[in-house]
């Protein structure tokens, strides 16, 4: 008849079960009864591994398996039986042995928990002289819940004695549905329950011959156990998990492995967590029962300072004999007692504590019993020694490694066993306690020291019991791994394209100095240090809530650098950081909104921490969320499908967690978009990137350009860069970063084209001209194209060009700066067909990243910054054909080559700045109506501020047709009626000036004599100013004053006398 296969499976579980059984019975042993069990333990082994044996050749799946462990337990049979004739003396040899066969049958439970192959009608199973009786729950295929079928009896009476045949009769499904539906839940404190123990009891007889008996392997709880009741640190939650090796359900894989997988790290940290929870419970509740023992008169409403207060002088304890030093308690300990008067929530060095100081007839504190090791002779053995035991064993475990091997903690746990029993009955003695005491205690400690050993722990568990040891482990290894990461992320290298080798400038060879604002809103706020923009988290945070700093700037004013540099400071020893708040995080991680493939919080942690991951598994969520966590997200105005999830499942997760900062740089467009995401429990400061000021652009370029120097042999003098940017003082343009970076690159292959007049789009204009004619260079002498004339090679590129801007302003519509498979592709195409090596084409105008996608990371081409894919995307624009005719429209352009009906002009809004500059870089007859659509596009897109207005002055070199209409829109922007016109702005303001009303109110606050002053003063006779001050003019008033013919005109449109300007003019001097 065929055997069902899970009657294969309720067998060897039941041997398992034997085999665990009989691993206690070593381990609890005595010295004198374990030559006498070792060799009826042996023999039954070797029969289960001829079991064994006959049962892997019908499961294929496990056969190779099974039969090995068959092998090895067959091995550690015999290395027993020569055990015994050398007697107790190998006792921790043996205790090992068994270790082992609790390991192999647990293993065995979780390989047959799968489903195995049917097996033939019978097997035959070697005789032995063990009879075991056992009443497992074993799951069966039914269509009912698992718990409740789980709770479905089924006898299985298995005597090893006789040949047996597996054909356990099974119910049939509907049978199964029957029971199920009828079958009763227990309770879990009910007496009646039945309850696995690990404990082999040895039956000696009259005669020669010693039989060896187990004890039932379900038991019902004794009253006197029941009535000590279980400690609630057992039981979690509303379930109990005592599955176990030999316990009343069959586990399967997955619930033995719970959420973690069966791997050998997390296993460990079980077997420390145990340890933990074993002195935790037991021996804490041990030591409670000492201390109440030997403090008769304490009442449990009394708190113990007030009891030792109280103990009067004739006291055996010793508080009287310590001195006030000795006896004294911390900070901690008072708040235990203060807390409660029972004692029994005291952890275990307090328990110690006080047992040492109050209970009666305590060795005193000299005594060398409290400081050494249990002696070895059991008529030697004090209470004290085994109660000072406790405390070191919880030292050791609280203190050492929680990863701890099958055996160390079987070892471990039989270790505990005979020091808890070892405290009580010492103290039995002491105190003069009944022996019904003593065994009712003894058996409670065995009782739940078993239940422990056998539970099937969870996450929940790990973190309760050890989680802020879990935390500080895994804080340590995050950070041993991010920081291997970060090493090369603080290089910066904005300028590969250009260059063509790989420069590494370190962050901290190149940063300076910024100007930060900071405030609750957008757009207001105060000037604040940068080196204090973390401590703005601190600082605004309101109670328990997490915290959000929205990092805004325009294109190119250093928002990544800056996450870099806090990177930098982050890998840096705590003294040596120059960024304040940054110790207050345990924990650094970054997240590229460019990257894709990464949608989840937790896959964030799996792809950066993979080596902890596999570790810790579901606890890393969990702990990092018990951390303070400072998390960098660079680039939300370039968040794709997959980092938007992402950055909504981070909110998710970290909006209960009050340690946690994100720090998130953005385009001022995105900001306020992203703030409305954010959930009400987290508190948002807006931090503002303004640039670098004037006093440190010198510095900056100083530094960078002889970190240039050093690495690419540069000839070029730096300090005569540093007098351009000193003849550019006052250039609004200039206090971005990516501008110097730009003129310094610029600089060092072309002095010459660094001008005064020099705009922003025609700073990128050159640029990019020069990325051209590097690359003619070097296909001029590449095997590919050396033998083609350079005006040809000229041709070649323009076409190819045209691909690059095409793909670029397509990118730009997706949001995307790397290049996609079919954009590669079409311009390698583009570039064969001109006869051109595209890697040489690529690299000059695109750069080489690692990004993360769904095939893991991998280099892709990018755009080197933003700003760089913008203008590519404005050259398209320009250079289409339609754009040559008198009637070209810049919109018709855009819905053409984006294949749209409508278009999003605000994203487009730089674009089209970068457009009104091209159109009169590039063609000087640009129509009137292309020069009008451009501005007006520009007002569409969201351009409101003055400030706007006015860089597209400037970049439009100041077109009259431009001027025109940028003054209709000027007067009606958001800025308010009055005019400012300070140093910065003195080109801007001269050009435009003569395009406004003159009755619109100025004031005028110039502090340098720039280029250009005479001129601005000029046009502003024919305005009234409503407040002047200007600094080079300035004398003191009780001088005789030389004014020039330009003020003595302006002067008397002033609304202020001379008097009072004398007056105002020393107010501000």
């Amino acid at each position: 008849m065929a055997s069902s296969p899970l009657s294969v499976q309720s067998t060897i579980v039941s041997m398992a079960s034997t085999m665990a059984n009989m691993a206690s019975s070593l381990v609890i042993s005595s010295d004198e009864s374990m030559t006498s069990m070792v060799k009826p333990i042996a023999s039954t082994i070797e029969n289960i591994a001829s079991t064994i044996v006959a049962l892997s050749e019908t499961v294929s799946c496990i056969s190779s398996v099974v039969s090995d462990m068959a092998s090895t337990i067959a091995n550690m049979a015999t290395t027993m039986t020569n055990l015994a004739s050398i007697g107790g003396e190998k006792g921790h040899d043996i205790a090992a042995i068994a270790s082992s066969i609790a390991v192999m049958s647990n293993t065995i439970v979780r390989l047959l928990s799968r489903a195995p192959s049917p097996i033939p009608s019978s097997t035959t199973v070697p005789s032995s002289t063990m009879n075991v009786s056992t009443t497992t729950n074993t799951p069966l295929a039914c269509e009912c819940s698992s718990t409740e079928s789980t709770k479905l009896k089924s006898n299985v009476s298995l005597n090893l004695n006789a040949t047996y045949s597996s054909t356990t009769s099974l119910p049939t499904r509907t049978e199964c549905k029957t029971k199920c539906s009828s079958s009763s839940n227990p309770t879990l404190h009910d007496t009646s329950i039945t309850k696995p123990i690990l404990r082999v009891t040895a039956m000696h007889s009259s005669t020669s011959t010693s039989s060896l008996t187990t004890s039932p392997n379900t038991r019902t709880v004794p009253q006197s156990v029941s009535a000590y009741p279980t400690p609630s640190c057992c039981v979690l939650g509303q379930t109990k998990h005592t599955a176990s090796l030999s316990s009343n359900t069959t586990p399967s894989l997955a619930t033995l492995s719970s959420s973690f997988q069966a791997t050998g790290s997390v296993v460990s940290l079980w077997n420390g967590v145990r340890t933990i929870k074993i002195l935790d419970s037991i021996g804490r509740r041990v030591l409670h029962d000492i201390l109440l023992w030997g403090t008769p008169k304490k009442s449990l409403s009394e708190h113990f300072d007030q009891y030792l207060s109280h103990l009067p002088k004739e006291s055996t304890s010793n508080y009287h004999k310590l001195s006030s030093v000795r006896r004294r308690f911390n900070k901690t300990d008072l708040q235990q007692i203060a807390n409660d008067p029972s004692c029994a929530s005291f952890d275990i060095s307090l328990l110690w504590k006080c047992i040492k100081v109050a209970c009666e007839g305590m060795a005193e504190d000299s005594d060398s019993c409290w400081h050494t090791a249990i002696p070895q002779v059991s008529s030697d053995a004090k209470m004290e020694h085994f109660i000072s035991a406790i405390k070191r064993c919880r030292n050791d475990v609280y203190h050492g490694t929680l990863e701890m091997s099958d055996r160390d903690f079987l070892q471990t746990a039989a270790k505990l066993r005979l020091i808890f029993i070892g405290a009580l009955s010492a103290a039995k003695h002491k105190y003069n306690r009944s022996d019904a005491e003593l065994t009712s205690k003894t058996q409670w400690v065995e009782y739940n020291l078993d239940e422990i050993a056998q539970e099937i722990l969870g996450e929940n568990d790990l973190i309760t019991f050890c989680g802020d040891r879990l935390k500080q482990d895994l804080t340590h290894e995050v950070n041993d791994s991010l920081k291997i990461q970060f090493q090369n992320a603080v290089n910066i290298d904005p300028m590969a394209f250009l260059v063509g080798v790989d420069l590494r400038l370190h962050v901290q060879k190149v940063f300076t100095k910024v100007r930060v604002r900071s405030g609750d809103r957008h757009g207001e706020g105060t000037l604040i240090n940068y080196l204090d923009l973390i401590t703005v988290a601190k600082n605004d945070s309101k109670s328990g809530m997490p915290q959000v700093l929205l990092v805004e700037g325009v294109a190119g004013s250093g928002k990544t650098t800056l996450l870099t540099m806090v990177t930098d400071e982050w890998l840096k020893l705590e003294q040596d950081r120059f960024f304040k708040g940054l110790d207050q995080y345990d924990v650094l991680l970054k997240v590229q909104c460019r990257d894709r493939a990464i949608t989840t919080f937790r896959s964030l942690l799996e792809k950066h921490v993979s080596s902890v991951f596999l570790k810790y598994r579901n606890l890393v969520l969990p702990l990092i969320k018990k951390c303070n966590v400072l998390i960098l997200i660079d680039g939300l105005d370039e968040a794709n499908e997959d980092s938007e999830r992402l950055l909504t499942d981070i909110l998710e997760e970290m909006k209960g967690v009050p340690g946690c900062t994100l720090l998130c740089t953005s385009r001022p467009e995105r900001t306020s978009i992203f703030s409305r995401r954010i959930h009400f429990k987290f508190n948002i400061s807006f931090i503002e990137l303004l640039g670098i000021p004037e006093s440190s652009r010198e510095k900056f370029v100083r530094r960078y350009h002889e970190e240039i120097k050093r690495q690419t042999q540069g000839v070029y003098d730096t300090e005569a860069l540093v007098q351009k940017v000193q003849e550019l003082r006052g250039r609004e343009l200039f206090m971005l970063p990516l501008n110097l970076v730009f003129l310094t690159w610029v600089y060092h292959h072309k002095p010459s084209a660094v001008t005064t007049t020099t705009t922003q789009s025609h700073l990128y204009h050159i640029v990019h001209q020069l990325s051209v004619e590097k690359l003619l260079d070097r296909l001029e002498h590449h095997p590919m194209s050396k033998a083609r004339d350079r005006r040809d090679l000229e041709r070649c590129i323009r076409e190819c060009l045209d691909t690059i801007y095409h793909e670029s302003i397509l990118a730009f519509a997706e949001e995307r700066l790397t290049l996609n498979k079919n954009a590669e592709d079409n311009i390698r195409t583009s570039c064969i067909t001109q006869g051109l090596p595209p890697s040489e084409l690529l690299s000059a105008f695109f750069c080489l990243k690692a990004t993360r996608t769904y095939l893991g990371m991998q280099e892709q081409y990018s755009t080197p910054h933003l700003g760089m894919q913008e203008y590519y995307a404005a050259l398209h624009i320009v250079n289409h054909s339609s754009m040559a005719n008198a009637s070209g429209s810049i919109r018709d352009v855009l819905k053409l080559t984006l294949n749209a009906l409508d278009i999003n002009l605000s994203m487009f809004q730089n674009v089209l700045q970068h457009v009104a500059g091209l159109l009169h870089i590039l063609n000087s007859s640009v129509s009137e109506v292309v020069s009008v659509e451009v501005v007006d596009l520009l007002q569409e897109s969201g351009v409101r501020c003055r400030t706007q207005w006015l860089d597209l002055v400037e970049d439009t070199g100041a077109a009259p047709m431009v001027l025109r209409r940028v003054a209709h829109h000027f007067m009606i922007s958001s800025d308010g009626d009055e005019i400012v016109v300070t140093d910065d702005r003195i080109g801007s303001y001269t050009a435009l000036l003569p395009h406004l009303p003159s009755d619109c109110p100025i004031r005028v606050n110039i502090t340098n004599d720039l280029e250009g002053l005479e001129e601005l003063l000029r046009i502003l006779t024919r305005h009234t100013c409503k407040w002047l001050f200007l600094h080079p003019f300035y004398r003191d008033p009780r001088e005789e004053v030389a004014f020039n013919d330009t003020l003595k005109l302006l002067l008397p449109r002033c609304f202020l006398k001379a008097s009072c300007f004398y007056e105002v003019t020393e107010c501000f001097w």
